[in-house]
């Protein structure tokens, strides 16, 4: 069927005043009666100058009734002018935080501005805005309290080193193993979750040592959102290649440290 655009209807309040808005036309309406809904797309940044300004244009040009929140972890380039020019909301941290931060900052203002749904996105161009329907659709139908984009379900627009895809494979395993079931993607950064997950995220992060590593920080929400029997559901995505910078999330020293980072968040997840 496509991806249809996901549009507010007549009469709704503005897409950035914070007021409830009526809810978004559904891609299959006729599975859901109309509701009000709030969605927030939060989209961590770190020196993406380059490429924020497109990224946000496809996404709203798509996508009119999702709010963004842009999470300027730090950057020391015009992320955070050209996000605020683009019209999205823009939340600065004082000096760059990490990728988990980020995503806890966009989990906080989600719960205290009253969103039913978030959603999460790269700013640098790789995950494909036409997908975000895949995401959401899932959320909006009560079909699922996660869900995650997995390329290995869609396809890759570029070649993967072997660096980085096998590690992924064996990560795919060991999570499939430990929760009882397939998961083909466990360290995707493209994916959505329900307030009650949301909540549930945020409180984990306050009060313990877990979900802070960016190495395996996906991976950990994978093992504590099936303990706690959240739906986990997986949707085919693209990966695009990035088209300009060097990506952030691989470096030399993060992949030395990952082995000890993934032994370290099993241990603390075995019951």
């Amino acid at each position: 069927a496509g991806n249809p655009k996901l549009t507010l209807k007549k009469g709704s309040e503005d897409i950035l005043s914070g007021t409830k808005r009526t809810l978004l036309a559904s891609p299959s309406p006729e599975a859901r009666k109309e509701a009000v809904q709030k969605v927030l797309l939060v989209m961590p940044a770190w020196n993406e100058q380059e490429s924020i300004g497109r990224v946000l244009r496809e996404i709203r040009s798509q996508y009119t009734d999702i709010d963004i929140l842009v999470v300027n972890d730090g950057s020391q380039d015009r992320t955070s002018f050209i996000a605020k020019e683009e019209g999205a909301l823009v939340l600065n941290h004082n000096g760059n935080q990490g990728y988990t931060a980020a995503i806890q900052s966009g989990r906080c203002y989600a719960w205290n501005n009253g969103y039913e749904f978030v959603l999460f996105a790269d700013a640098d161009g790789q995950h494909r805005p036409a997908d975000i329907s895949h995401i959401l659709e899932p959320l909006l139908k009560d079909e699922a309290d996660i869900v995650r984009g997995a390329r290995e379900l869609g396809q890759y627009a570029w070649k993967e080193p072997f660096h980085l895809r096998y590690p992924r494979l064996i990560c795919s395993i060991l999570v499939s193993l430990k929760v009882q079931r397939w998961i083909t993607d466990p360290t995707s950064g493209f994916k959505g979750e329900t307030r009650k997950v949301t909540g549930y995220f945020k409180t984990v992060y306050d009060t313990s040592s877990k979900i802070h590593l960016t190495n395996t920080n996906d991976i950990e929400e994978c093992l504590l959102a099936s303990k706690k029997r959240f739906r986990i559901m997986e949707m085919p995505v693209i990966m695009l290649s990035r088209e300009v910078g060097e990506t952030k999330c691989y470096s030399p020293r993060q992949l030395l440290k990952f082995p000890v980072d993934l032994i370290r968040t099993f241990a603390r997840n075995l019951w």
